[in-house]
């Protein structure tokens, strides 16, 4: 009997410490989803807000009615996704964190561009960013399990795709001119330089910079083809 108990007291001393292990790995793991969650909604609302902001100044040197109504509507939509993703942090009651210093450096560039008022550059910039954002918002859809913020996610990724349609078609009329093609094909090089830059050097997790990495690399597949249709060939990854 007093062995049968030993090997009971033995037995429930094991259960009690896997109960233990798996409690204690399942609370790393519910720290580990927030934490992403929060990122990356933070990264979101601020990306779409500074999106907003070059939009706002492009106003001021658009070339004709037609592209000041689509960037005036697009700026509006962009500074809703704002709204809704930082709203989304405040119903999980969630704390901004800081916008990535590899995103942070494509908007200084996109910067540059806009205070030069150099529409070509902008547009080119524009689409690079809107075909991030959509990768970026397909790759957090297959995560997330919240059915709010798929839905919210699904309208903004239609939504970023007719922004890009709009700067397909402006990119359409640019590459009929020599020297404005030029001017994108040098702008992407730039473009694909400062990401590929920020994503090896700056302060990124491992786990964040091979999230962005994927992201990456969906994006310029995605945006490489829709290069070729237009006879531009997109800069290869650095």
């Amino acid at each position: 009997m007093d062995e049968d108990k030993q090997l009971h007291n033995v037995s429930r001393t094991t259960e009690q410490s896997e109960c233990r292990t798996k409690s204690r790995f399942q609370l790393a793991k519910e720290l580990e989803d927030k934490q992403r969650i929060q990122n990356t909604l933070s990264q979101y609302a601020q990306a779409e807000d500074r999106g907003a902001s070059l939009l706002r100044q492009m106003l001021t040197f658009t070339p004709g009615p037609q592209e000041k109504e689509m960037i005036t509507k697009q700026m509006k939509e962009e500074e809703g996704h704002a709204k809704i993703f930082t709203n989304q942090l405040k119903k999980f009651n969630f704390e901004e964190t800081p916008l990535y210093a590899t995103l942070q450096q494509f908007y200084e560039f996109c910067q540059e561009c806009v205070n030069n008022k150099d529409w070509v550059a902008c547009i080119t910039c524009q689409a690079a960013l809107e075909e991030l954002a959509m990768a970026s918002f397909g790759e957090f859809y297959n995560r997330v399990d919240d059915k709010e913020t798929q839905e919210i996610l699904l309208k903004v990724i239609e939504e970023e795709r007719q922004h890009l349609a709009f700067c397909m078609d402006q990119l359409q009329k640019f590459v009929k001119n020599k020297e404005t093609k030029e001017k994108i094909e040098q702008t992407q090089r730039m473009i694909v330089q400062v990401l590929a830059k920020g994503v090896m050097f700056t302060t990124l997790t491992s786990d964040q910079r091979n999230a962005a990495i994927k992201v990456l690399k969906q994006a310029h597949t995605m945006h490489t083809n829709k290069m070729k249709t237009l006879n531009i060939d997109f800069p290869q990854a650095i």
